[in-house]
């Protein structure tokens, strides 16, 4: 399964080469986050997490770089590649390991889940900054 970002705010999920559509589930995250920790892939669960949150991934990295650039410590010229970039990467985060960072989480609400994905994106943006300089 592959997740490309080619617009802001939209995604398509990729797999085995072909482009699948993908119907709404209704979840609960300690299901949604099961679900996703699954092998073989579960692409309707991978979906849903991915149109349910990556608003929030979303509006996390884009806050982490404000931050660092009126701090004056960042340039963004190509900023919207940049944000591709840094999506793509929360998400490898998130299923690196087999999805061990979801699969070792414990929220049973949306609002745990999303403090854990703004941390995730923070870490990210930092480590990618770190390697930029």
């Amino acid at each position: 399964m592959e997740i490309d970002f080619e617009n802001p705010g939209t995604f398509r999920l990729i797999h085995g080469g072909a482009t699948e559509v993908v119907e709404e589930l209704l979840l609960t995250p300690a299901e949604l986050i099961r679900r996703c920790s699954l092998r073989p892939v579960d692409t309707l669960a991978w979906s849903e997490f991915v149109r349910r949150f990556s608003p929030t991934i979303r509006v996390s990295i884009e806050q982490s770089l404000q931050l660092q650039e009126t701090q004056g410590e960042l340039n963004l010229p190509n900023q919207e590649a940049m944000m591709a970039t840094l999506m793509r990467r929360v998400y490898v985060k998130l299923t690196e390991q087999r999805c061990l960072a979801l699969r070792q989480l414990e929220v049973t609400n949306i609002a745990g889940l999303k403090v854990f994905l703004q941390m995730v994106a923070l870490r990210v943006v930092r480590e990618f900054l770190r390697h930029q300089e």
